[in-house]
This record gives C-alpha cells, sequence and structure tokens, in this order.
C-alpha cells in the first residue's frame, strides 16, 4: 500500500519478464513477452554497445558467457558445475577476510606479494581452502587474490572454455 501510495495513479501498459522465475510471473500476470536470461543480456549489450563481440557475466549464483554475432546471441555457456566462479562466493569470502566485495576486496588483492593456490573445481574446496589458508596465517591480501584468481581461471576455464571472445567484450553481474 505505501508503495502505491507513494506512486500514486499508474497505468501498466505492458508486463515482461525474464530470469529463473519468468514463467510462473509470466502465467501468474498474463506478462506480455517472456524472455531467457541470455537473451534479455545479449540484446541490453548490445543496445549498450552495438559493436560488442562477446558478454562476460559473473552472476550471483551462475556465471555465462554470451558470444554476439550481428546484433544477436550466436553462443553461450553457463556455469552448470559449482558456485565457486560466482559472485556470491566472492562476497561469502570477501566477509571471511573481513572486507567489503567489491573494491576492497580488489584492493586486498591487488596489495598481494604472493597470491595462493585456491581451488577452483568446486565451491566446498575452495572455501575449505581459503579457512585453511586463514588458518595457517597466510596473509589476506594473499588469500584475496587467489580467490580472484580462481574465479577468473573457473570462468575462462570452464564457461569461456576454446570459444573466440572477439575484440570487445563487456563485463556485466
Amino acid at each position: 500500500k505505501a508503495a502505491r501510495a507513494a506512486l500514486g495513479e499508474i497505468q501498466v501498459r505492458g508486463v515482461a519478464v525474464t530470469g529463473s522465475g519468468r514463467d510462473l510471473v509470466a502465467a501468474r500476470f498474463g506478462a506480455d513477452l517472456n524472455v531467457d536470461e541470455i537473451t534479455a543480456q545479449g540484446i541490453g549489450a548490445v543496445r549498450l554497445a552495438p559493436d560488442a563481440d562477446a558478454v562476460f557475466e559473473i552472476g550471483g549464483q551462475d556465471s555465462k558467457f554470451i558470444r554476439l554475432s550481428n546484433g544477436r546471441a550466436e553462443d553461450f555457456e553457463m556455469n552448470r558445475i559449482c558456485a565457486a566462479g560466482t559472485g556470491a562466493f566472492l562476497v561469502e569470502t570477501a566477509r571471511r577476510l573481513g572486507v567489503r566485495p567489491g573494491a576492497e576486496l580488489s584492493a586486498a588483492a591487488f596489495r598481494s606479494q604472493r597470491p595462493v593456490v585456491v581451488s577452483r573445481r568446486c565451491c566446498v574446496f575452495a572455501e575449505s581452502d581459503v579457512v585453511s589458508r586463514l588458518n595457517s596465517g597466510t596473509p589476506r591480501e594473499d588469500v584475496a587474490a587467489g580467490v580472484v584468481y580462481a574465479v577468473a581461471k573457473n570462468y575462462l576455464t570452464l564457461v569461456v572454455g576454446e570459444r573466440d571472445v572477439g575484440r570487445k567484450v563487456l563485463f556485466l553481474g
């Protein structure tokens, strides 16, 4: 009610949905447009940068690679194996390190003198590596750098693979 009062009278002219709950929401509200995430991100990327060749997306729960061609999503892949390459993993690791995700985690990683190796195959193993390294006295900066490298390597190996990324890449997430 508070939101309605703040907005006043509004007229809904259309409903578009995307994301994992789109089919349920589309059925419930009679959406005019139901678009999968890959298509939506591809269209958005092309609108932002018409000459973009690819999208690197590290989201909260998954990671995606989208190859663009002629203004459309031509190919894509998602990290379906583990959460070790996602934003949620970075947020949780930043919390363990006592820094905020984003700029503080990045700054800590850039201060590293000796990045540690962190498992990049599974979130459980990666978290175990982080805890073990911290408990053994490894500097937080070196753990931060290890985690950032692990996420990047995980993404490039498991999501991008051998695909050509082109010359202009957009980063989303």
